[in-house]
């Protein structure tokens, strides 16, 4: 029997490199992203490869719906974030009500999808960033999102045997989100996403061998290694 990933934020980025490679390891695919017509291409594209469903809109609020027409799935990857204001906010000036939405999409959408899927999930991977544990001016209220959510993700695996929770720090790279971030940065040497989505199907693969029912991986220290 074919295994199923959830894969969110699946419309570019990350997201859209991670679902490529898992069509092509023989994965049925339930792919979501906040804008329709971007996810319904890429969708279209890999259901040459493999059963694909799509389901746009925003996870934090249609995480029910999701789950409820993905029925039996394997995988989660949780990779949809939200960056917050722009410019980037420090903390004395951040407005609640944004930070309130940081928080839903980053960390609550992700463990609320879990808990719906709990019943047959294998695997939960919580995409994260070196922002979730280190301090950076600016990155407070996307940081803070992704602590809550290495958090969640360590008691979700300590409260959950049969589960493999991996929280992934992709590192930086060149994506769309980065550049929003730190308009004018020189983003020429950093990697591609497509560079690092094989470290992170890596990371799946070994989950279902038997790995640590928690762990904290940087991937882009699994390309060095590799």
């Amino acid at each position: 029997m074919k295994r199923t990933a959830l894969v969110t934020g699946a419309s570019q980025g990350l997201g859209l490199a991670i679902a490529r490679l898992l069509a092509q390891h023989d994965f049925n695919l339930v792919l979501n992203a906040r804008r329709e017509a971007p996810l319904l291409e890429v969708a279209r594209e890999l259901a040459r490869f493999t059963r694909v469903t799509a389901i746009a809109g925003d996870i934090s609020d249609i995480a029910e719906d999701v789950a409820a027409r993905a029925g039996h799935v394997d995988v989660l990857i949780n990779n949809a974030s939200e960056l917050g204001p722009l410019p980037m906010p420090r903390l004395a000036e951040y407005p609640w009500d944004a930070l309130l939405r940081v928080f839903r999409v980053n960390a609550v959408a992700p463990l609320h999808l879990t808990q719906l899927l709990l019943p047959t999930l294998k695997v939960v991977i919580n995409i994260s960033s070196d922002a979730g544990v280190n301090a950076y001016p600016g990155w407070g209220g996307y940081g803070a999102s992704k602590a809550a959510l290495e958090h969640l993700s360590r008691t979700l695996a300590e409260e959950n045997e049969g589960l493999r929770v991996v929280v992934v720090d992709p590192g930086d790279m060149n994506t769309e989100m980065h550049r929003n971030a730190t308009p004018g940065a020189d983003f020429t040497s950093m990697p591609t996403p497509d560079l690092v989505a094989p470290a992170i199907v890596e990371i799946v693969e070994a989950a279902f061998d038997g790995a640590p029912r928690f762990a904290r991986v940087e991937a882009q220290q699994m390309m060095v290694a590799s």
